[in-house]
């Protein structure tokens, strides 16, 4: 019952609505990965289209940086600007990815692995054919010689900014080892039919999700680490290696990486609980499941 206080009743407040997560991003996988989150952390989420084309540059931070500072620039008839004002636990944020496979001799595996490593380093966008992708794993299965080792990494960026002028981002990196006959194999005509089977079974959980399943030229090179990890030709995860009892949480934090491209330390200013929210979504569980089903 109302208090009443001389005669009149007090209003109770009315309640505040949850603060919004404005996502810049089109990709259904990171939509519902944001939608899991808002829904953990009792956050609105709303999804909007970045700038076209994306900002072409090296490093991931910088294009995830320049998707929020589009969708916030006064000058763009379609900014979210009075959105991400209307409160003040209301965040904007971004992440892209770019996939590198990279062939380095075995002595530089506690180095940087950075852009302007030798020429065997390969860096590829999106392939136009599956004819492409077969030509990077033959491509990568020829630098490959003796006593040298295949490299695979995943490079992530990060953008957050919220209300109050906090601001937060990072790039960020996975690294794989990868099983030199397996690649050579995976070059050949039967090899790259299992790698294409492998592909679509291991993104079969997003298909479940009703999330559809991607073609393997919307991704980088046509490279999938979950792929590669399925299909065993993963050696080691940075630096640790397939029997460590660490390698499934290493797997697990990978793929978080790799398939949604948000770094959990910029995440927890939405949520401090945002390793709870990873150990408990379930697409992220279930892709760790199949990636892992070959070493099992």
């Amino acid at each position: 019952m109302p208090r009443e206080t001389l005669g009149r009743t007090r209003k109770e407040p009315e309640p505040r609505p949850d603060p919004v997560i404005i996502g810049v991003t089109t990709s259904p996988r990171r939509q519902h990965y944001l939608s899991a989150l808002a829904d953990f952390s009792h956050h609105q989420v709303m999804f909007v289209k970045g700038p076209d084309p994306e900002l072409n540059h090296p490093d991931m931070f910088q294009v995830a940086k320049h998707k929020i500072d589009f969708v916030l620039d006064p000058e763009n008839p379609k900014n979210r600007i009075e959105i991400f004002s209307s409160g003040p636990g209301n965040f904007v944020i971004a992440a892209d990815t770019r996939t590198r496979p990279l062939v380095l001799h075995g002595s530089d595996v506690n180095q940087r692995l950075v852009p302007d490593r030798p020429p065997t380093a390969v860096s590829l966008g999106k392939p136009e054919s599956l004819e492409d992708v077969r030509r990077t794993l033959i491509r990568m299965g020829r630098a490959i010689r003796d006593g040298n080792d295949g490299y695979y990494e995943i490079e992530t960026g990060t953008y957050l900014r919220g209300r109050g002028g906090l601001i937060n981002g990072t790039h960020d990196s996975v690294t794989a080892i990868l099983d030199t006959d397996l690649i050579r194999h995976f070059s050949t005509p039967r090899g790259f039919t299992e790698y294409v089977e492998g592909f679509y079974r291991f993104y079969s959980a997003e298909n479940a999700q009703h999330l559809g399943i991607p073609k393997l030229t919307d991704v980088a090179g046509g490279l999938s680490l979950g792929t590669l990890l399925s299909l065993g030709a993963v050696r080691s995860l940075n630096g640790i290696e397939k029997d460590d009892p660490r390698f499934r949480e290493g797997v697990k934090m990978a793929l978080n990486k790799a398939l949604f491209g948000f770094n959990p330390g910029v995440m927890k200013q939405i949520t401090p609980d945002i390793q709870k929210f990873i150990d408990s979504y379930p697409l992220l569980e279930t892709a760790t499941g199949i990636a892992l089903a070959k070493a099992a």
